[in-house]
């Protein structure tokens, strides 16, 4: 504690008079004017300079201005102040000589022959009592607001009720104020609404005030900044004729947020009609749109799914091969056939001369499918590369040949190890040049077929047909001119005759059977020719190109599609990492799951525009989505919630580790 000095105990006693001053003249209610003496220049220093004293010495002169007026106070000469008989040793015949009820005998005349009391220089001792100021000059890169504070909290009611909680307590510490215990009532909050209210418009840049000086007529009321509409003669409540300011602040996002979830997650009309009716938001519909783009809920719901540019053909598509060198295989089915049995449609294409090759299988088992792999490779002969997705099957087939021991069986069997490629998990347009075909087929099988009942050799001899069909199919443009040349098919590339007739004649004469070959070399070389400019040339790449594309980024938090039409259902995932094409430009992402890590192309991934590192805004009316709501499990391929007969889902009971 300080130590107490002659200046500040003289301050306590002019306050102390203040104090009788206004009690003496509230009892007894003199109409006459009353004036204040003091000897020290000290206090009267104090008194009549505004200068930052410190907390004692201010707190003193405060309360002396405000119960006195600062001209009212005049400097008295020591030697003639009666006040200082009481703080010296006197008798009581020296004290009945005295001026002590009466004073100095100056007091009885005009006011300008008395002692003259302006304070022309400060004493020293005043400023030993001064403030002590610091400045700084601080450079700072972002201003914190002091709304900025808000943003601990996730939701408008829990800033509403920390506010008035906050009002609450500053209530209760004053000294002579009911201390206020029970739960918070209505008005409570709406003063805590107003003391908001005031944080966002003190917090509205001045120059952007301004900029709505000239249309928007402004006008205060209870320090609230308001606008006033044309409905002033209306029979509407206050509020709607005239609304308050709401300026872009991050309170409103939390207030916008909140009322948006009120209506149901409603959308920015409604959730704009709503805040009309007490608040008025400059540029409103603008940024109710940018701050719902915020709702997590909606954007699960709403979220666009990301589109890649196309991707070039690839080499394989392109080479200069033999046909069916490149091949992709796919399944199609099933067929029901006399009998009550079924059968299944093995596809397999020429990734460049587009060529089919059709089998028919009676199970979708590994070995049912190697067998008609060895017949393909017996017909068409053995390719390089085989494509398929990622059906059971194929990658059964594909482990089967791995652990095959391929020396010897090249040695018995003359075979050739092939390359087997898969398709990325749920993209089948990875695919698409054999799911083009298949699409054929299921075609003309449905048009030929009907609603009839066929046989097993009846239905593989239909697939011949349907083989030859596809395979006659032109890949040029047909003229309408009979001079030009004919159009391309797949079979000038697999077939060495015109039709699909067979022919019991020879055809080739033996003298001249080398003639013939040089014939058929030349003419295979001139339809590969034709085939590369006519029919290559026309692959142009498809217009269909977003100018806008939606890009995902290693860390960022998206929803995965899955079999389950309910998009809430669908599982959130984060992105591990991007697999670029040959091109350079990613098209397949590697996720990670609550269950694990699964690989999707971008095609089935909805961007959320959340990183992980964000602090998801907890939607109260609903689920937490990322802890409570974490979608179905998903392995390589994701799989359907088991639901019991009713509907609800099977959750698998999980041992504790105790």
């Amino acid at each position: 504690m300080k130590k107490s000095t002659i200046p500040r105990l003289e301050l306590l006693g002019a306050a102390l008079g203040a104090r009788l001053a206004q009690t003496v003249d509230s009892i007894l209610r003199i109409a006459s004017k009353t004036y204040f003496w003091c000897d020290s220049m000290v206090v009267l220093s104090w008194i009549k300079k505004k200068e930052p004293w410190n907390t004692f010495v201010g707190n003193r002169v405060k309360e002396i201005r405000d119960l006195t007026n600062i001209d009212d106070w005049r400097h008295v000469p020591g030697e003639v102040n009666p006040a200082d008989l009481a703080t010296r040793c006197c008798d009581w015949s020296h004290l009945l000589q005295s001026k002590w009820g009466e004073g100095p005998g100056w007091l009885y005349n005009d006011e300008e022959s008395w002692p003259c009391s302006e304070v022309s220089e400060t004493p020293d001792e005043a400023f030993l009592e001064r403030r002590k100021t610091v400045v700084t000059n601080l450079a700072t890169g972002n201003e914190v607001r002091f709304g900025d504070r808000f943003l601990y909290f996730s939701s408008y009611k829990k800033i509403l009720r920390m506010t008035a909680y906050v009002l609450r307590f500053c209530n209760n510490i004053k000294r002579n104020s009911p201390k206020l215990v029970n739960s918070l009532s209505c008005e409570k909050i709406q003063k805590a609404e107003e003391t908001l209210i005031k944080i966002m418009q003190s917090e509205w840049p001045s120059e952007i005030r301004e900029k709505y000086k000239d249309t928007i007529q402004f006008f205060e009321e209870n320090g609230i900044l308001k606008v006033q509409t044309r409905l002033i003669l209306s029979q509407d409540p206050e509020d709607f004729t005239h609304p308050t300011v709401l300026p872009d602040h991050p309170l409103l996002e939390r207030l916008v947020l909140h009322t948006h979830r009120s209506l149901m997650h409603a959308g920015v009309l409604t959730t704009l009609a709503q805040l009309r009716e007490k608040f008025w938001i400059p540029k409103g519909r603008r940024v109710v749109k940018a701050i719902l783009r915020q709702c997590i809920k909606c954007k699960r719901l709403t979220a666009g799914k990301v589109n890649p540019d196309p991707a070039p053909l690839p080499p394989d598509r392109i080479h200069r091969v033999a046909a069916f060198q490149i091949t992709g295989a796919d399944l199609a089915g099933p067929l029901s056939l006399r009998g009550g049995s079924k059968a299944w449609i093995v596809l397999f294409t020429c990734a460049v001369y587009r060529a089919v090759h059709l089998e028919l299988v009676s199970s979708l088992s590994t070995e049912s499918f190697m067998q008609a792999l060895r017949r393909f490779w017996a017909r068409r002969g053995r390719g390089s590369t085989l494509y398929t997705d990622n059906g059971t099957n194929f990658v059964g087939a594909a482990n089967a040949l791995k652990s095959l021991d391929w020396d010897f069986i090249q040695a018995e069997c003359s075979l050739m190890k092939i390359k087997w490629l898969f398709s990325p998990p749920s993209a089948p347009w990875y695919g698409g040049f054999w799911e083009r075909m298949v699409r054929s087929i299921k075609e003309l099988l449905r048009k030929c077929l009907g609603k009839a009942c066929v046989t097993y050799e009846e239905m593989l001899t239909l697939l011949s047909d349907c083989e030859a069909t596809i395979n006659g199919r032109p890949l040029t443009y047909l003229s309408d001119d009979p001079k030009e040349l004919k159009p391309l098919t797949p079979a000038h590339f697999i077939q060495d005759i015109k039709g699909r007739e067979t022919f019991d004649l020879d055809l080739i004469d033996s003298q001249h059977i080398l003639k013939r070959v040089r014939y058929l070399h030349t003419l295979r070389s001139n339809l590969r020719k034709r085939f590369y400019n006519e029919y290559l040339g026309e692959l142009v790449r498809s217009p269909k190109v977003a100018s806008k594309r939606k890009m995902i980024s290693p860390g960022e938090i998206v929803i995965v599609e899955s079999k389950n039409p309910n998009r809430m259902n669908w599982p959130l995932a984060q992105v591990i990492e991007l697999f670029p094409g040959k091109d350079g430009v990613e098209r397949v992402a590697k996720l990670q799951l609550a269950s694990g890590e699964i690989i999707r192309p971008l095609q089935r991934i909805y961007p959320l525009e959340l990183s992980a590192s964000d602090h998801l805004i907890e939607d109260h009316q609903g689920t937490d989505i990322a802890a409570q709501n974490p979608g179905p499990t998903a392995a390589d391929v994701l799989e359907e919630v088991k639901k019991s007969r009713c509907g609800r889902p099977l959750i698998p009971v999980k041992r504790l580790n105790l």
